[in-house]
């Protein structure tokens, strides 16, 4: 198992257990770093159960490939999501994106995009 398929599986093990979860990963050749962006943000910061999972993966994964690095980042760092490095997305079952919510019926709600409209929609009336 090279160091992207060890990854993935580690990913894919964390949104099992933790089903609110999306991982999305990257991995820079030249800088040979593998950066995992953990959403909801709440997950990364919490030193219970998930930290330690995070911790133990980071553990394994020096002792696997000592000349690699590994890096677990959220929303507001300053880590990006480069899409010429971008390796895949996995998304817990019950992840929901706090911006899109998609309904039973397959619509699609976009937080604030009603605001916005409404917005437009009084200036259209006061003009």
């Amino acid at each position: 198992m090279n160091s992207q398929e060890y990854i993935l599986d580690r990913l894919n093990k964390i949104v099992a257990e933790y089903p609110f979860v999306q991982c999305t990963y990257q991995y820079d050749r030249f800088c040979n770093l593998h950066s995992v962006q953990i959403l909801p943000r709440i997950y990364l910061n919490n030193p219970d159960g998930f930290g330690d999972l995070q911790y133990s993966i980071k553990k394994e994964f020096i002792s696997l490939f000592p000349f690699e690095r590994l890096s677990f980042f959220s929303i507001g760092n300053t880590v990006n999501i480069e899409q010429e490095n971008y390796i895949a997305t996995i998304v817990g079952k019950c992840f929901k994106n706090p911006e899109i919510e998609v309904f039973p019926d397959n619509t699609i709600h976009i937080e604030n995009i009603d605001s916005a409209i409404d917005k437009e929609a009084n200036y259209a009336l006061a003009a």
